[in-house]
């Protein structure tokens, strides 16, 4: 029904999202492999790259920990109990 509808939603916006951000972060790492491989490469070059991958990466982990937060209001009280059981989040 409409909850199935709205957790499908959900989830394509999210895959989406996780999709672009993932290329991106692709692409910074075969840059920094890049850079080090020609070595054409100094400090403030090293602190750029890093801080776009580390970027990235945090982008991605807060997409997936939001997506746990809407899905949880999509569920019925005792689904969200089976949810965090299955997630590993309770006991």
């Amino acid at each position: 029904g409409q909850q199935r509808q709205a957790t499908q939603s959900l989830m394509a916006a999210h895959k989406s999202e996780v999709r672009k951000l993932g290329a991106e972060l692709v692409a910074a790492e075969q840059a920094l492999d890049l850079a080090f491989s020609s070595q054409q490469i100094d400090a403030a070059a090293v602190d750029r790259l890093t801080t776009r991958i580390g970027q990235l990466q945090a982008e991605i982990r807060a997409s997936h920990l939001k997506t746990h937060l809407q899905q949880t209001r999509l569920l019925q009280a005792e689904q969200t109990t089976a949810y965090a059981l299955l997630r590993g989040y309770a006991q």
